[in-house]
């Protein structure tokens, strides 16, 4: 049977996984690079069709695009502290890709966030090292692509299924760390396939598949192990911590744990941590003036909650928050300014606390 474009756009087959790839956007953006890694697939496997495949999955490439360009405007570059220079980001994406291969071939010290934000890998001459070994990598595999063709391949859809969370372009969660671990779900398929390809070109050679066997057991004792770390959200965070100690992240999240479980002292404790770590951040200071409030430590709280407003003035949360632990404090005169800038702000406060102000203004102050 001869296959061709106009036979593939007809195939009910194609429909559907059309459909099913919208749905896949539609969950999550990361599918956007799917039609890369099937052209790159597809040239691997079935060289005499990739031409034809690629033409068809440019269709798919048309119901990316509108996704590209609203997850480029939700991923707002107002809300990172540290915006990489252009010219360092292909050492930054460099950095990052020679990490996840080498969490693949050691995958020990693993954690729910490595705290290796832009600012800490431009800071590292390493990632210029990191940049030199995979420009030999590639120029290596290009060359030799007829040779190692599913090594070549397995190594590109590896960077492709990466790509758009390597540091090219900038994204949220750089704000916490440019690599995470799930950003390689996809691409242990190509792992899988490079591992599979080892196993049948070393058929004749038994050490090289007992070193292979030995890898994957030792993997599955490394992740038996890991699994303690999952065990809930404290050792989730008790976990990162270990893992580096000076990753403020993990403080607050530990932290945000703490005052869920009423440990107000412990969660306090923890956002101090946050705090010395990354002074500017205006949730930590929120949250613990929060934590102070509610163990009667006003002036602490009052302290924490006018240093959030000099991070952002413009919230009007933390204005009504700070009415609120002025009002505690007897001090209705500061109570009543923060209510009002809260308001025009177009905060809606508690309607009987508005009423419970304007009363003891009155009777204060007889207004």
């Amino acid at each position: 049977m001869v296959t061709t474009f106009k036979s593939i756009l007809k195939s009910k087959w194609f429909m559907l996984a059309t459909v099913l790839f919208v749905l896949a956007l539609l969950s999550k953006p990361a599918a956007i690079v799917l039609p890369f890694v099937l052209v790159m697939v597809i040239w691997t496997f079935f060289k005499s069709h990739w031409k034809i495949a690629a033409k068809v999955l440019l269709i798919w490439v048309l119901f990316i695009l509108p996704i590209v360009l609203l997850t480029s405007k939700s991923q707002s570059n107002e809300l990172l502290t540290f915006i990489v220079p252009v010219w360092q980001r292909p050492f930054v994406a460099a950095y990052s890709l020679v990490f996840y291969l080498y969490k693949l071939i050691l995958p020990i010290q693993l954690s729910a966030c490595y705290g290796l934000t832009p600012e800490v890998i431009v800071s590292s001459w390493w990632m210029y090292l990191a940049f030199a070994a995979l420009v030999g990598l590639f120029v290596f595999l290009f060359v030799k692509r007829d040779i190692y063709k599913i090594s070549f391949a397995s190594f590109l859809i590896v960077v492709i299924t990466v790509l758009p969370v390597l540091g090219i372009i900038s994204f949220y969660y750089q704000r916490y760390s440019n690599v995470a671990d799930r950003y390689m779900y996809f691409g242990m398929f190509a792992v899988s396939i490079f591992v599979a390809y080892l196993w049948n070109v070393t058929a004749k050679k038994n050490n090289v598949k007992t070193v292979l066997i030995v890898f994957v057991i030792a993997c599955s004792i490394l992740s038996y192990k890991q699994l303690s770390a999952w065990e809930n959200e404290f050792a989730l965070w008790d976990n990162a911590m270990e893992q580096n100690p000076n990753q403020w992240n993990a403080a607050y999240n530990r932290a945000v744990q703490f005052g869920k479980q009423g440990k107000l002292k412990e969660a306090i404790a923890d956002y101090s941590t946050a705090l010395q770590l990354k002074p500017t951040d205006k949730i930590s200071l929120v949250n613990r003036a929060n934590a102070y409030g509610m163990l009667n430590e006003f002036e602490k709280a009052i302290s924490d909650y006018s240093l959030a407003l000099k991070q952002d003035e413009n919230d009007a949360s933390i204005y009504y928050n700070r009415a609120l632990t002025y009002y505690y404090m007897k001090n209705i005169k500061a109570c009543s300014y923060d209510l009002q800038m809260a308001i025009k702000m177009g905060f809606k406060p508690d309607p009987q606390f508005v009423k419970e102000v304007k009363a003891e203004l009155k009777r204060q102050f007889g207004r």
